[in-house]
């Protein structure tokens, strides 16, 4: 393990235990939504980190401290962004599925990903659709949302740590289900 002078910095308002502990053995960790959490993961694992992001220059801003060969950020342009990277508008919806599916164009199966960005329920469903069995799922703001929950129609929580959410993939769901609600909510950008 990487030892880090960020090592005992709160992440998710001090909700980290379980992203903490679940990122010991990481070896691959996805990310939708680039921030603290990536250049901690940097900081302090050994994983290779993928992950996502609608705002260029916030991506920009977290590759200058983590530029390393085992960070790939990918930027999904989106159009115009208010805040936190919401976009504007639907002008790039053809865009949508490329920010749903940008960590997982590189042909791997994260050990932990973290839902933390946009279209978090789509992004949710991807992954798990594309998931191996017992891959973990961190979905982040969770208990505080509840329109989240729709996701715990195709598959149980796991576990939960504050307002974040631990799902584990199983080796079973109802796929058809989990394929009819990626459809669904692909155009919800929260």
């Amino acid at each position: 393990m990487v030892k880090s002078k960020v090592e005992n910095q709160p992440l998710f308002d001090g909700n980290d235990k379980l992203f903490k502990f679940y990122l010991q053995d990481c070896k691959l960790y996805f990310e939708y939504g680039v921030g603290l959490s990536t250049s901690w993961v940097f900081e302090n694992s050994n994983a290779k980190i993928i992950a996502v992001d609608t705002d260029k220059e916030w991506i920009s801003h977290v590759d200058n401290r983590v530029d390393n060969l085992r960070v790939k950020l990918v930027w999904v342009n989106l159009g115009d962004l208010t805040k936190w990277g919401r976009p504007n508008s639907y002008k790039y919806r053809n865009n949508f599925i490329d920010y749903v599916s940008g960590v997982w164009n590189f042909k791997s199966q994260a050990d932990v990903i973290l839902i933390d960005g946009r279209f978090r329920v789509a992004c949710f469903l991807y992954s798990l659709i594309h998931s191996k069995k017992d891959s973990i799922i961190i979905f982040d703001d969770y208990f505080n949302r509840s329109w989240y929950h729709i996701v715990e129609d195709v598959i149980p929580l796991h576990d939960k740590c504050g307002r974040q959410a631990i799902f584990k993939v199983p080796e079973t769901y109802n796929k058809d289900l989990a394929q009819d609600l990626l459809s669904k909510f692909l155009y919800v950008f929260d």
